[in-house]
């Protein structure tokens, strides 16, 4: 009689454990753990790390970066669901003919008010070359060294820049956001189709407003991942256009 007791007590006690409150809790909160770490949807997630630009090594800390540059369908959301004043697009079609194009003749200022509707911003300059790296360290470009400029070359496969060839098929105008291999982090366009508004720039220029990657209009030899160019934040040009980060 007594070791029938006992057996039933272990089967409640064991029931007991089995439907705890505490299990299902530490269930979800895993599963709620997972969801958190996914990247906004379109979105990269660049872990932290060290990066040296101007003989200075800055630590990184881990943001979303979005996979492709803005593209003129999504700018076009923009400015009818906020009425920003734009009236540039007969310039954008001759440049970027489809609403999967990456938007072109947007100014800094364009593309600030972009990412802050969006509740994004711009990255940095040391944000964006980091990334452009895709985790390769010392390279000249964000697919490795090799930079010749014949058909076959391996940039061909990776960049939108002057003149057509390998997978570049577009002359005098912008590629579809993802038409080329993406680098190391996943990220497409770090280099050609256009140059892309940043943040800042890293020398603290007061004026001035930091592009880069270069653009379709460039050869080779600006595709590299330190290449800059700057203009004056209003500026607007048929190779400029721009990509958003978001820290979480």
């Amino acid at each position: 009689m007594i070791k029938e007791v006992v057996a039933v007590l272990l089967v409640i006690l064991v029931l007991s454990i089995g439907c705890g409150e505490d299990e299902p809790e530490k269930v979800i909160t895993k599963e709620t753990e997972e969801v958190k770490a996914l990247p906004p949807s379109g979105m990269v997630m660049i872990s932290k790390g060290e990066i040296t630009i101007d003989d200075e090594t800055i630590s990184i800390r881990p943001f979303y970066l979005d996979k492709y540059e803005v593209t003129v369908g999504q700018f076009k959301k923009f400015t009818a669901e906020t009425g920003y004043e734009y009236d540039q697009w007969k310039q954008v079609a001759e440049y970027s003919s489809t609403n999967k194009h990456p938007m072109v003749y947007v100014s800094w200022n364009d593309a600030k008010a972009y990412a802050d509707w969006i509740g994004k911003r711009l990255p940095t300059e040391v944000e964006w070359e980091f990334a452009a790296r895709g985790g390769l360290i010392d390279k000249v470009f964000p697919w490795g060294d090799d930079g010749d400029d014949s058909v076959d070359s391996v940039a061909r496969s990776y960049a939108n820049y002057n003149g057509t060839g390998g997978d570049d098929k577009w002359e005098n105008a912008t590629a579809p956001v993802g038409s080329f291999k993406p680098n190391g982090y996943n990220l497409y366009d770090m280099a050609g189709n256009v140059w892309e508004w940043c943040e800042n720039r890293h020398d603290n220029s007061d004026e001035y407003q930091a592009l880069r990657g270069g653009s379709w209009g460039h050869y080779v030899d600006l595709l590299y991942v330190t290449a800059r160019n700057s203009y004056l934040p209003d500026h607007r040009d048929s190779d400029s256009g721009f990509r958003c980060v978001l820290v979480p």
